[in-house]
C-alpha cells in the first residue's frame, strides 16, 4: 500500500491498492480489487457468487435470505439487525479503503423480462497523492413473480483515508447507509396451490398478507486512527519497539419497521451502538517473527421496542500473539466482556497454526467461547406478540482444518459443537433453547482455466447428530462450466456455459415477516431441485456484457422448486447486463 504514496504519479504505471480495517485495528490489503472478471458479470445478484456461502431466499432475488453454511462467529458488535441482507449490505468491516494513482471507476447494470433491475456504481481517486476518497451505490429492484413481492433495496458507503508523507499517521472515515424495502406477501397460500398448478398465472395465486411489508435501515459512522511511535527503520526491526497505537471509533444505528393489515400500529426493533477500539501492535513492516496485539473495546448498547428502552455498557479486552518462522506460523488470541450483567462472561479463544511450502498451504483453526445472543430471543414486545426470557449464553467450539493449493484449489474440514443455541419454532412462535450439537462439514472450492475451458466449483457437505433444533442440507453445490473463445483477432473475448446450483432435500426453515427471521419447521421438505442458468458472456475492451438464460425448463419437470416453504422459486428469465471499468 505504501507504494500508492511513495511513488509520484506515473501517466504509464497504475499504482492501486485497496484495503479493509481488521477487528483488531490495521489495514489488510485486499487482492483483486479491480478485478473485472468475464466469467462471474452474468451474476449480479451477489448471492449466486460461486466463491459466496449458500442462500435459501425468498421468490425474489435480493429478498430476505439466510446462510445455509453453518459457522461458529464471535460477533464483533451486540447491535441486533437479522442477518437477512448478508449478501448485499455493507458493514464497517466489508468496506473498504483505497489508495490510487488514477481514478477508478465501475459501472453495473442489468434488467430482466421480469422487471427486476440491478444497478450499481462504484468510484475511487485520490484528491491528493496521500489523500483518497470512494463511494459505492448499490441498488436493487425487482418486482417479483408473485403477488406484492416486490424488493426495492439499497446500499451505499462513502470513505476518505489519508496517509501522512512519513506514512507514520492514517486517518480512514466511512459512513454506510443500507436500506431494504420488502413488500411481505406472507408467502401463497399453501405450497400444494402451486405444486398442483390450480392457478392459471402467478400473480394470481393467493397469498397470507394482502397488506404488509418490512422496512430496513442502518446509518454506520466510523473513523480510525492510528500512530506509529516507530521513528526510524532501526526501530521498527526490533521486536520489542515502540509500536502503533490505534484508535477505531463506530456510531451504528439500524432499525426495522414492519406492518400488515392486522396491525393497529407498526412493529419495530431499533438499536443504537457506540463503539470505542483502542489497540496496540508492535508489528511493524520489517518485524514479522513475534506479533503482539492488546487492546480494549467499550460497547455503549441500546435497545428500543414498544415499552423498553434498556442501556448495556460492555468493556471487551482483547490479546492476541503471533509467531512467524520461515515457512510456519502460530497465533493465538481471546476476548472477554465485562461490566455488563447480561454480556458479562462472554468470551472468545482461538489458536490457530498453518504451514506453506510453495503454492501448498495448510491451517488448522481451534476456537471456543460463550456469546450472549440477540436481544429479540430474550425482550420484545410487539403488537401481536411479547416475551420476557432469561438472557441465556450459547457455548460453542470448533476445529477448522484447511488445505489449498495456490489460488485453484481449497479443501476444508470442519467440525462444530454447540450448546444452547436459541431456536424460535414456526409452529407456535415459542423460542427454545437447543442441546449439545454435533456438526461435521466438508467443502471443496476450485477454480480452473485451461485452454478454451473454464469451471469453477463449491461443494459442501453438512451432517448434524441431532435434526431436534436444527436442520440443513445434507449437500450443496454451485458449478459454473463454460468454453471460451475470441473472435475479429483476439478483439472481441467470449466465453458460453451453464451455472448449476443445487441441495439435498431438507425441512427448511420457514419465514416469518412479523419478526423478519427464519424459523424452524419439520412439516414441509425442500430441495432436491437443480436450478440452471444458460449465459453467453463478452468482453469489448473494459467492458464486460452477457446475456443469461435462467431456470429454462420451469415447470416441465414438475413444480416442487420451493426453496423456502410458502415461497416458490421464479420461473423461466432473461437478463441481459454490463459491467464497466473505467481507469483515467
Amino acid at each position: 500500500m505504501a507504494n500508492a504514496q511513495s511513488d509520484q504519479a506515473d501517466s504509464t504505471k497504475d499504482n492501486t491498492n485497496a484495503f479493509v480495517l481488521s477487528p483488531r485495528g490495521g489495514f489488510v490489503v485486499v487482492e483483486g480489487a479491480f478485478d473485472n472478471p468475464l466469467s462471474s458479470v452474468h451474476r449480479p445478484d451477489k448471492a449466486d457468487r460461486i466463491d459466496n456461502a449458500f442462500f435459501q431466499r425468498l421468490s425474489t432475488p435480493s429478498s430476505p435470505s439466510q446462510n445455509l453454511i453453518f459457522d461458529c462467529n464471535s460477533t464483533t458488535s451486540h447491535y441486533f439487525l437479522p442477518d437477512l441482507f448478508a449478501a448485499y449490505t455493507y458493514l464497517p468491516q466489508n468496506v473498504r479503503y483505497f489508495q490510487t494513482s488514477k481514478p477508478h471507476s465501475n459501472l453495473k447494470y442489468s434488467s430482466s423480462i421480469n422487471s427486476s433491475q440491478y444497478f450499481s456504481v462504484f468510484h475511487t481517486q485520490n484528491i491528493t497523492r496521500n489523500w483518497n476518497i470512494g463511494l459505492q451505490y448499490d441498488v436493487n429492484y425487482l418486482d417479483g413473480t408473485f403477488a406484492k413481492s416486490s424488493v426495492m433495496n439499497q446500499f451505499f458507503n462513502l470513505t476518505t483515508n489519508y496517509i501522512s508523507n512519513n506514512g507514520r499517521y492514517r486517518i480512514a472515515g466511512a459512513f454506510i447507509r443500507n436500506r431494504a424495502y420488502v413488500l411481505e406477501n406472507g408467502g401463497l397460500l399453501s405450497d400444494s396451490l402451486f405444486q398442483n398448478q390450480l392457478f392459471s398465472k402467478p400473480e394470481t395465486y393467493p397469498t397470507n398478507l394482502s397488506e404488509g411489508s418490512s422496512k430496513y435501515k442502518t446509518a454506520d459512522f466510523s473513523l480510525y486512527q492510528s500512530f506509529d511511535f516507530n521513528r526510524n527503520s532501526s526501530s521498527e526491526g526490533r521486536i520489542f519497539n515502540p509500536g502503533t497505537l490505534s484508535l477505531q471509533t463506530n456510531f451504528m444505528r439500524s432499525a426495522r419497521l414492519y406492518k400488515d393489515e392486522y396491525l393497529i400500529e407498526a412493529d419495530s426493533l431499533a438499536t443504537r451502538s457506540l463503539q470505542n477500539n483502542l489497540f496496540w501492535t508492535n508489528e511493524t513492516k520489517t518485524n514479522k517473527h513475534l506479533i503482539v496485539n492488546l487492546g480494549v473495546k467499550h460497547e455503549l448498547l441500546m435497545f428500543s421496542h414498544k415499552s423498553n428502552s434498556p442501556v448495556f455498557n460492555i468493556l471487551s479486552p482483547t490479546a492476541k500473539v503471533v509467531f512467524n518462522h520461515k515457512m510456519f506460523s502460530f497465533s493465538a488470541e481471546g476476548t472477554r466482556s465485562l461490566l455488563s450483567e447480561s454480556y458479562n462472561g462472554d468470551f472468545d479463544l482461538r489458536a490457530s497454526a498453518s504451514m506453506s511450502v510453495k503454492n501448498n498451504h495448510i491451517c488448522i483453526l481451534a476456537g471456543s467461547g460463550k456469546q450472549s445472543n440477540q436481544y429479540i430471543y430474550s425482550h420484545y414486545v410487539g403488537e401481536n406478540q411479547s416475551w420476557d426470557l432469561p438472557q441465556e449464553k450459547t457455548d460453542y467450539a470448533f476445529l477448522k482444518a484447511s488445505y489449498w493449493f495456490a489460488d485453484i484449489l481449497t479443501c476444508n474440514l470442519n467440525y462444530f459443537r454447540t450448546n444452547n443455541r436459541p431456536v424460535m419454532r414456526s409452529s407456535d412462535m415459542t423460542i427454545v433453547y437447543s442441546d449439545i450439537i454435533n456438526i461435521i462439514q466438508a467443502q471443496i472450492l476450485a477454480k480452473k482455466e485451461w485452454q478454451h475451458f473454464g469451471l469453477q466449483t463449491n461443494c459442501v457437505f453438512q451432517h448434524i447428530d441431532d435434526e431436534t433444533y436444527l436442520h440443513l442440507p445434507l449437500f450443496m453445490a454451485k458449478q459454473s462450466i463454460y468454453f471460451k473463445f475470441s473472435l475479429f483477432g483476439g478483439k472481441l473475448e467470449s466465453n458460453t456455459g451453464i451455472d448449476l446450483r443445487y441441495n439435498t432435500s431438507y425441512y427448511a426453515d420457514k419465514y416469518l415477516p412479523e419478526f423478519g427471521l427464519f424459523a424452524y419447521q419439520s412439516e414441509t421438505k425442500s430441495g432436491n431441485y437443480p436450478y440452471c442458468d444458460i449465459f453467453v458472456n463478452a468482453r469489448i475492451d473494459k467492458c464486460n456484457v452477457f446475456l443469461a438464460l435462467s431456470h429454462p425448463y420451469a415447470g416441465l419437470f414438475g413444480y416442487n422448486y420451493i426453496s423456502t416453504p410458502l415461497y416458490p422459486e421464479e420461473g423461466l428469465s432473461l437478463r441481459w447486463g454490463l459491467s464497466w471499468n473505467f481507469v483515467n
